[in-house]
């Protein structure tokens, strides 16, 4: 660990603890805040939503880019907190679903600390111990939105939902007084070099089989829309949803661990091996395991996926590099969660094959992938 680097990286992942504890406070009662009290129709909520993952995807590779010119990540990081802590005071003070939309974007747009945090995360570690530092910010954001959801479960009786938003502001600018006193950033020149998205061959063909397994990939929304149409009740499927964040929370540094000794490239294939077991888990009716297996899948795909593209990527392009490539991929998931939503109407089992069946190819490329 680089000098100074052990505190931020507690100071990374508590941040991340803090912010994913509010942000899971809102997650569950969100829908029901924009169609029982705001009055919004489902069609809305799907609006709402689809223009998030736009602001997301777009906001990692702008932040990147960003960061790299001004050569200073942690305002950018600050800013990104803030901004996630602003937008559920909105959510708090907002009449109508029409009002929601700006602080909805707000809220998205706060991801713009994503990818400058993934760089200073991989100026702070060594390559020995990286896989399994971001397997621990990881972990801590599981944690968070584990016990985050447990508080809103706990207080749903007691407390009405606008007052639920408004104590799931408190975790956010906690994250904030974290990042803004325990984070070190040596102030540097800044090492922008354009807007060149120029790659390695390795990472060029690395972001390439990435987007086509993220476009043929599932949520967990699928799986829970898969659960429920099987017969399992609400409860059901939300203790479904809580042991998928266990599983991700025990399993995600461990993995790390994993690619920091042998392979990333073989362990991103366990990964996707993990996904196609998924997909035969639900194909055989087996939800349980089906939940199980996608939190595992869910362990290796982030964290290791993240520490690849940080080692491949230009020391004075890092940041634009992960940027470019959240970006894309999260552009991506967008026609691709759509596909794949229209196949699972036609008929449920359909994502589930095409799934296998793309994933099996994936890992049959990767295998071809040479470091």
């Amino acid at each position: 660990m680089r000098e100074g680097g052990k505190r931020s990286l507690w100071s990374f992942s508590l941040a991340s603890f803090f912010n994913d504890l509010g942000s899971d406070m809102v997650a569950p009662i969100w829908p029901i805040f924009l169609t029982s009290i705001l009055g919004a129709n489902v069609a809305l909520l799907g609006l709402i939503d689809g223009i998030a993952i736009a602001v997301v995807a777009v906001s990692k590779g702008l932040a990147g880019w960003w960061s790299d010119r001004a050569g200073k990540r942690k305002p950018f990081i600050v800013a990104g907190y803030s901004f996630s802590g602003l937008s559920r005071l909105g959510y708090y003070l907002s009449p109508s679903y029409w009002a929601v939309i700006p602080f909805k974007v707000l809220d998205r747009f706060g991801k713009i600390r994503g990818a400058p945090r993934d760089a200073m995360m991989a100026e702070i570690t060594t390559k020995k111990e990286r896989g399994r530092s971001f397997g621990l910010l990881r972990s801590m954001d599981t944690l968070g939105a584990l016990v985050g959801t447990l508080v809103t479960l706990l207080i749903i009786n007691i407390l009405t939902i606008r007052n639920i938003l408004l104590l799931a502001v408190i975790p956010s600018f906690i994250s904030v007084i974290i990042i803004y006193f325990f984070v070190e950033e040596r102030r540097g020149r800044s090492v922008f070099k354009g807007f060149s998205l120029e790659m390695k061959p390795l990472l060029r063909n690395f972001l390439i089989l990435m987007s086509f397994f993220v476009f043929f990939s599932v949520t967990y929304s699928f799986l829970i829309v898969f659960a429920r149409d099987a017969g399992l009740g609400t409860q059901d499927t939300t203790l479904m949803y809580l042991l998928l964040n266990i599983v991700y929370f025990i399993a995600a540094y461990q993995f790390g661990r994993l690619s920091d000794k042998v392979s990333r490239f073989k362990v991103m294939i366990i990964g996707v091996g993990l996904f196609a077991l998924t997909c035969v888990a639900a194909l055989m009716g087996s939800i349980l395991s089906m939940f199980l297996l996608f939190g595992l899948y869910l362990a290796v795909f982030d964290p290791v996926q993240k520490t690849i593209v940080s080692e491949l990527a230009p020391k004075n392009r890092r940041g634009g590099i992960i940027g470019t490539f959240q970006m894309i991929t999260g552009l991506v998931a967008i026609p691709g969660g759509l596909f794949m939503g229209l196949l699972y109407d036609f008929n449920p089992v359909y994502p589930f094959i095409i799934g296998l069946a793309s994933s099996l190819i994936i890992a049959l490329f990767m295998l071809k992938l040479k470091k």
